[in-house]
């Protein structure tokens, strides 16, 4: 299997937790290594533009806290972790119960640049971190 690209699995495995298999299907089939970067930025860009609306919070779930920065958040959205708010950005959210999804981390520099050459040379590893990504729990 593939070894390495540990944050652009994570990235992947983001993207099946919250259940949007469109990307992650065109990353697993792409043909070529054009698809694949398409893919690839399409992701990032995503979880970019949902950065930039995430929230940091103190999170209380059943005994224990974790501050946490959520790309996703909400009482309705069903996925991610659920918990208490003890602290929030955004004071409204104290007190209530909602449900986080912590933003993934980010592909280093020199870690994309390792899996696009990966890639050029055989673009079914992409599938290979997209199979990889669905048995990842860490």
């Amino acid at each position: 299997m593939v070894q390495g690209f540990d944050n652009i699995v994570k990235t992947i495995k983001y993207f099946i937790d919250t259940k949007r298999y469109g990307v992650v299907d065109r990353m697993a089939l792409a043909m070529s290594p054009e698809s694949v970067e398409t893919a690839l930025y399409d992701m990032l860009r995503l979880i970019d533009s949902l950065e930039a609306r995430s929230i940091r919070v103190k999170i209380r779930v059943k005994d224990k806290d974790y501050e946490v920065k959520c790309c996703e958040y909400g009482d309705k959205l069903g996925y991610g972790i659920h918990g208490l708010v003890l602290d929030a950005e955004r004071e409204d959210l104290n007190g209530k119960n909602i449900y986080c999804m912590p933003c993934p981390p980010r592909p280093s520099v020199s870690e994309i640049t390792s899996f696009l050459e990966a890639v050029n040379k055989d673009p079914s590893i992409a599938r290979k971190l997209v199979i990889k990504a669905f048995g990842h729990y860490g």
